[in-house]
């Protein structure tokens, strides 16, 4: 007779580390606890970095840890370090490695389902303190003593007093299928010993190395309590990488976990990344990934709308900044008992930008997901010039896609990139691939004629106009969305209309406000201010004001608050043609003054400089001739424009 064997359990915890336990709380912070431990080259497969780990497609842009790795800064690490290291001592710090815990679809898990302590005797008398994280993840051993033999001691469920145990000899065990090691700090470290270690030319450089790691993990992050483990390790790697080399560019913004604009250009980005219409990700069009402090508000991709930085820093200073504007866009009124049992001492009313705490973030999040994004997503990508560009990169994302089928390996290599979002040629590792990317970006160029509206100072007021105009349509109830809807057809129908080319660098009423010597004016405030000015004056015209009141929801207005909506749009417009035109006479007479030979010839010009030192106010009356009718030249071209009378837009004296 065939005796079958009992069954054996299945260890789910295939790699061990072994190594010294530790725990850094302060008195008020959540708990982090770690094991510190060492890995030969060889094992240096076990780590991933979170690009490896988290495909950037299938996670929560609030996921977001750290960057996909520079890869020029690894070949520095790799040859100008560890391969130049002969005679002399080479050495790495700790990689800082994180261990997560991912759910069935592969996302990492916010909280654990329950972390269940042990408290054992082993057959040869050994007692092991044990804690199971989420079931099967991952276990933590410690091995408990006597008070005799150290002073470490740990509260332990179910015991009345602090057990001591021996720091230095734990163990960690986890589970491969559902733990990820993310290397959180040393990321360009790890990849440069991996470099060197593929390569069988430079192996031996570095198969000698015993890395040491630091492995960390959140040990109360259970459901239902307030921590959260994507917050923990963003605080972690935030902290870790406080210097500008490590945290730089728009990922500064991106880990700014203090700022509400920061949370909703967070929310703006997921939304993109997870519109997948037509096979490709809209968070092409979105510039987020950019490393350079100073070019954080260019945009440096042709195909792109625009950059995060651009729509955070106006909603920074123009809605969340703004008294009471953010709670009636974001209707927090609605969530007021939410908000005040999440913190009694949070006035909704009175927030600014910066965020109070878990609790209350997680309801403003939620409003913001659910008034704030839909609103900016319309007007980021409805309007005409935006839509044309959109409709352009989805042309070359299906030409490249067929060409792909019928076997094209260079587009099929730049896809690739492309899909986790590289850009920049000397991350492509592919000579077919670095020449199809020159290819597709000539295909992908939104008209000359559309450039203003890809300018950082056009989207900038072009945002603030609508923050305007959101606020007052608020009053009759009118959502954040569609008051976007209004916008955007309020700024097709004239600004964004090609015929009128109403903001050409040629028009003379934009010259030495908006342009100057035909490059865009945007150093300074008074700028950043005309060229939402201009925008917002562009209601005076009937077609423009007509289109934003057919634009609005049906009978969303009754006839008296639609006369009275109007007038006070009419106002507000008014006033913002009058703040521009001033601004207008002004650079004109400054101008004139600065280039005295340009415009009175040089003899004229040297009996004007004697003049201003000897009668400053007949230097200015000779000076305000020409200003004047320069100015009325300018004032004449607006005012057609606009359909007004040209005494209707001169400044008040």
């Amino acid at each position: 007779m065939t005796i079958i064997p009992p069954p054996i359990p299945v260890d789910p915890f295939t790699i061990t580390f072994r190594g010294s336990f530790g725990r850094f709380r302060t008195e008020s912070s959540h708990a982090l606890q770690y094991l510190q431990s060492t890995l030969r080259a060889k094992d240096l497969g076990r780590l991933s970095t979170a690009s490896e780990t988290f495909d950037i497609r299938d996670i929560d842009f609030e996921e977001l840890i750290q960057r996909d790795i520079d890869w020029a800064r690894v070949g520095y690490i790799a040859n100008d370090y560890l391969s130049a290291g002969q005679g002399r001592p080479i050495f790495f710090p700790p990689l800082l490695v994180c261990l997560v815990v991912l759910d069935d679809d592969g996302k990492l898990k916010p909280s654990y389902n329950g972390v269940d302590p042990e408290r054992l005797e082993m057959p040869d008398k050994t007692k092991i303190l044990r804690r199971t994280y989420d079931k099967d993840g991952f276990q933590l051993d410690l091995y408990e003593t006597s008070a005799k033999f150290t002073d470490r001691t740990i509260e332990w469920e179910g015991a009345t007093e602090p057990v001591p145990f021996l720091d230095y000899v734990a163990k960690l065990s986890v589970n491969p299928d559902r733990c990820r090691l993310v290397v959180l700090d040393g990321q360009h470290r790890l990849q440069a010993l991996r470099q060197l270690l593929n390569n069988a030319d430079t192996r031996a450089i570095v198969s000698n190395v015993e890395q040491p790691i630091c492995i960390v993990w959140m040990p109360n992050a259970k459901q239902g309590d307030h921590e959260h483990i994507v917050q923990d390790l963003r605080d972690v790697f935030v902290t870790v990488n406080s210097k500008s080399r490590s945290v730089s560019g728009h990922f500064t913004l991106l880990l700014r976990d203090n700022s509400y604009a920061a949370a909703t250009v967070r929310a703006i980005a997921d939304a993109w990344k997870n519109d997948q219409t037509n096979g490709w990700s809209r968070l092409h069009l979105l510039e987020w990934n950019t490393r350079e402090d100073k070019s954080t508000e260019q945009r440096l991709r042709s195909f792109s709308i625009t950059t995060i930085t651009i729509v955070a820093s106006v909603l920074q200073t123009y809605l969340f900044n703004v008294s009471g504007l953010a709670p009636t866009l974001l209707k927090l009124k609605e969530r007021e008992t939410d908000l005040e049992t999440a913190d009694e001492d949070f006035d909704y009313r009175a927030m600014k930008d910066l965020a109070r705490g878990l609790a209350v973030n997680r309801i403003v999040d939620e409003q913001i997901h659910q008034h704030l994004v839909p609103a900016l997503n319309y007007l980021l990508r409805a309007l005409r010039p935006y839509r044309d560009l959109e409709a352009l990169l989805n042309t070359a994302f299906t030409e490249q896609k067929q060409q792909i089928d019928r076997g094209n390996p260079a587009l099929a290599s730049l896809r690739r990139y492309l899909e986790r979002f590289i850009y920049r040629s000397d991350e492509m590792f592919d000579d077919l691939a670095k020449g199809a990317w020159d290819a597709f970006r000539e295909k992908v160029k939104p008209s000359t004629d559309d450039r203003v509206y890809f300018l950082s100072v056009f989207q900038q007021g072009y945002i603030r106009f609508w923050l305007s105009l959101a606020r007052m349509l608020s009053v009759y109830g009118i959502s954040a969305l569609d008051s976007a809807k209004a916008i955007v057809q309020a700024t097709d129908v004239f600004a964004a209309n090609p015929r009128h080319q109403y903001l050409n660098d040629e028009k003379l009423y934009v010259q030495r406000v908006l342009w100057r010597g035909g490059a865009v004016n945007y150093n300074s405030a008074w700028a950043k201010e005309a060229w939402t000015n201009i925008q917002v004056a562009a209601l005076l015209r009937t077609d423009v004001m007509g289109a934003l009141l057919k634009a609005l929801p049906d009978e969303a207005l009754s006839k008296d608050q639609s006369e009275a909506f109007q007038q006070e749009a009419s106002a507000m417009a008014l006033r913002a043609a009058l703040s521009y035109t001033s601004r207008l006479e002004d650079e004109i007479t400054e101008e004139i003054k600065k280039n005295l030979a340009f415009h009175f010839g040089e003899t004229q010009a040297g009996v004007l400089r004697d003049l201003r030192v000897a009668n400053p106010e007949a230097f200015d009356q000779e000076i305000g001739k020409v200003a004047r009718e320069e100015f009325r030249q300018a004032l004449d071209s607006l005012s057609g424009t606009l359909q007004l009378k040209t005494s209707q837009l001169r400044p008040v004296e």
